[in-house]
Formats: C-alpha cells, sequence, structure tokens
C-alpha cells in the first residue's frame, strides 16, 4: 500500500513551544525535510534486497546527504533574520568531531584537507553507513554533510539537492543523478565540494 503516515519528535527538554533559538526549533524542520526525503520513493518499486522504501531512500544517497540535507534546508527554514541563520549554522557546521564513539570516525577536525573531504563525501557506502553504532563517520552528516550540502544549495537552490532524490528514486544512481542536476560527473563535484569546504574551516574552523 501507499497509504502512510508521518510521526517524529524532537528532543525533550531542549526544545519547547516557547523556544526561540533556531537550534532547538530546526528540530522540527530538519525532521520534516527527512519526510520530504523519504517521499520521493512514494509508489516506488522495491529493489531486491529491499523490504520497505525507506531501504530504498536508504540506498538512494549516503548519510552525509541525508543528514546534511535536512540541516541545509531546516536551519534556513526555522530561522527569522540573517543573524539567527548565521548562529543556527555554525552551531552545527562548526561543531567538533566527536572521537569518543564505539567506531571512530575515518576523518579528524584539524586534519580536514581538501583530499581528505572529497574522499570523505565520495567513498562514503550507503549501503553500510547507516548505523551510527558501526559507522564512526555517520555524525559527520550534521556538520561537513551540511556544509557540502549548503554550497549545493547555493549553486542550484533547495530544488537542486531534492532533485537528485527525485532522480534517485526514479532509478537513476547517485552519480548518475548528480550528473543530470548539476552538468558535472559526481568524481568531479566531491572534488570541488572538497576543495571548498576545506578552505571554509581553514577560516572559521570547528570551536565547539
Amino acid at each position: 500500500t501507499d497509504a502512510g503516515f508521518a510521526f517524529y519528535g524532537v528532543q525533550s527538554p531542549f526544545w519547547s513551544t516557547s523556544s526561540t533559538e533556531v537550534g532547538p526549533i530546526s528540530q522540527v524542520t530538519h525532521e520534516y525535510t527527512h519526510n520530504v526525503q523519504f517521499a520521493q520513493w512514494i509508489g516506488t518499486k522495491l529493489k531486491h534486497g529491499e523490504n520497505q522504501r525507506s531501504d530504498s531512500a536508504h540506498n538512494g544517497m549516503p548519510c552525509w546527504f541525508s543528514e546534511g540535507q535536512a540541516n541545509a534546508i531546516g536551519v534556513p527554514v526555522a530561522a527569522n533574520s540573517v543573524s539567527d541563520y548565521i548562529k543556527g549554522r555554525d552551531n552545527s557546521i562548526r561543531r567538533g568531531i566527536n572521537t569518543n564513539t564505539p567506531t571512530k570516525p575515518t576523518i579528524l577536525q584539524n586534519k580536514l584537507t581538501a583530499e581528505a573531504l572529497t574522499n570523505f563525501l565520495y567513498s562514503q557506502d550507503s549501503a553500510t553507513c547507516y548505523n551510527p553504532n558501526t559507522n564512526g563517520d555517520y555524525q559527520l552528516g550534521y556538520n561537513l554533510g551540511y556544509a557540502a550540502t549548503e554550497a549545493l544549495v547555493a549553486i542550484g537552490g533547495p530544488q537542486s539537492t531534492m532533485a537528485l532524490l527525485g532522480e534517485t528514486a526514479s532509478g537513476m544512481s547517485w552519480s548518475d543523478a548528480f550528473q543530470a542536476v548539476y552538468g558535472i560527473t559526481w568524481k568531479d563535484g566531491a572534488d570541488v565540494l572538497g576543495k571548498v569546504l576545506s578552505a571554509e574551516y581553514a577560516a572559521k574552523p570547528m570551536d565547539h
């Protein structure tokens, strides 16, 4: 069946209806963006090995994009001013990398080179990356993934990032969808994004 419903929550006590901080409020818009992401697969056929359409959605995008897009759309939507946006943005993008995890991340915040960042974006395997307990890099979707998706939004608007999901839901691979939307190969795109992020973090390092 294609019938369904959306149910999601936000952290307590950090979020409340009286809160005006972009960070807590953007949890609502962040989670709603996830619903819109997954909705692209409504009506699609399951592929071999997929048990539900959320499996299809996970297979259609790398983890850094899943969480990065939810922040890159969710935070601006929640902000009422440029200053609120910048504060909410920096709270995520400049959040330090947690190494106190069962599985260590493959990239460290004092080694955010263009090469390391490109490799992180390009080599993430959607088939294995979605378990935070076994993938130390999952947390990086909220900061590095946000920064990378923000660059894609700046290039083509938020609709371009959603078009990536529309194309993958229609059957394209991530690489083919990226080339169809942005006009360059995903390998070249990852190289550009790695250089952009490296320059950005060199100018404004992770500090909290």
